[in-house]
């Protein structure tokens, strides 16, 4: 999927198992100032030669991946180009239980596309979803 020329995106999280960004999949995103890449391996970028990325991301844009590998990031092509690489504690959540209120104690989880994938997020199969609960909502990965 190409979201070139997406100047409304700001943000964009690349969770673990994906291991290529395509050609220009990034490339014009004006609004684009932060990246989050979960991955220990840096995918990699780019398929053909051209980067996934316009020239203006490498010093305008804050990349967060896992503190242990920050090193292997700032080494690896393509993501050695970025100014600011920042190392972080991205851990996933293996299990999360919903707090129970008087007012709504229902739970209803999502798939990332906003498709309602569950009543509960116990037994969910591995992957990121958004759990609504009680008015609040939180993103939770299963491994």
């Amino acid at each position: 999927m190409l979201f070139g020329y997406c100047s409304s995106l700001t943000s964009i999280t690349i969770p673990d198992a994906v291991t290529i960004i395509w050609d220009n999949a990034f490339a014009y995103c004006s609004g684009l100032t932060e990246i989050t890449c979960s991955a220990t391996e840096p995918p990699y970028l780019g398929y053909s030669g051209q980067e996934a990325f316009d020239n203006s991301h490498y010093r305008e844009v804050t990349v967060f991946v896992p503190k242990e590998v920050m090193n292997t990031y700032k080494n690896a092509r393509y993501w050695n180009q970025f100014w600011n690489i920042v190392g972080k504690n991205l851990t996933s959540v293996g299990r999360i239980e919903a707090e129970s209120t008087e007012e709504d104690a229902t739970s209803t989880v999502y798939d990332l596309r906003g498709v309602k994938v569950a009543a509960s997020p116990e037994g969910l199969p591995q992957g990121t979803y958004i759990v609504r609960q009680g008015g609040k909502s939180k993103k939770i990965s299963v491994k």
